[in-house]
């Protein structure tokens, strides 16, 4: 039970009507004073809002879909390229991504997220604004001011080294990699293992699309969710 003054009187009679799933009992004991008591919202139906929430999630991931490209021979013959470009022009599939990636996220209770050089860039920061948390670059050598801690990946020709700033990810903290693609693995790996060398923990690596027959989930140490897989 809980009394107001008289001043909050419009106001509690103004909530009590916008919410339909909820009863409410209200007791006007004088001029000076409301009492307000709420039963259980015994109406609410979980099932119907969930599923509901699933239809709309299926809705933004369509429109996402339909805004990605396939560039064949780029950037070099036999490759098929999946552009999410299209996606970030076009305002309300972009939100619809954001939207998208943003609850995931929230549901894996991290304190960092992580975003890769270079397109892990475009999202990671918006996500972490949302969720009011932290945003942390990995980035290819030289790149990064200060000192750093490194980790050497393979490429199809040769090699790489990913760096992340020292201090920037602290002991124990809960980490999230985004990035906009998984393809073979590599780069996403060595992410992970400069996660470990930092004595933090990647709860997951989040990518915008998975390429299933290069199989780069399974060279990855950590779980991936993708969103899109071709």
């Amino acid at each position: 039970m809980y009394q107001f003054d008289h001043h909050m009187e419009v106001n509690i009679i103004y909530v009590c009507k916008a919410i339909a799933y909820y009863s409410f009992n209200l007791i006007f004991q004088s001029r000076q004073n409301v009492m307000l008591f709420c039963k259980a919202p015994y109406q609410i139906n979980w099932k119907e809002i969930a599923q509901q929430k699933k239809m709309e999630d299926k809705n933004k991931l369509d429109r996402v879909k339909a805004r990605i490209d396939a560039i064949p021979d780029f950037p070099k013959p036999g490759i098929l390229f999946r552009d999410i470009f299209p996606v970030l022009s076009d305002h309300g599939a972009f939100s619809d991504l954001i939207d998208l990636m943003t609850s995931h996220v929230k549901s894996l209770s991290v304190d960092v997220v992580i975003g890769l050089d270079a397109r892990g860039f475009l999202l990671g920061p918006i996500i972490a604004q949302n969720l009011q948390l932290p945003f942390v670059p990995i980035r290819k050598k030289g790149k990064l001011p200060g000192k750093t801690i490194q980790v050497e990946y393979k490429l199809e020709y040769g090699s790489d080294i990913f760096e992340l700033q020292v201090d920037s990810v602290k002991e124990g903290q809960r980490i999230v990699i985004v990035d906009d693609l998984l393809a073979t693995g590599g780069t996403m790996s060595a992410a992970c293992q400069l996660v470990t060398k930092a004595n933090a923990t990647t709860v997951e690596c989040l990518v915008v699309i998975e390429l299933k027959d290069l199989d780069g989930r399974s060279k990855v140490p950590s779980k991936v969710h993708s969103l899109v897989e071709y």
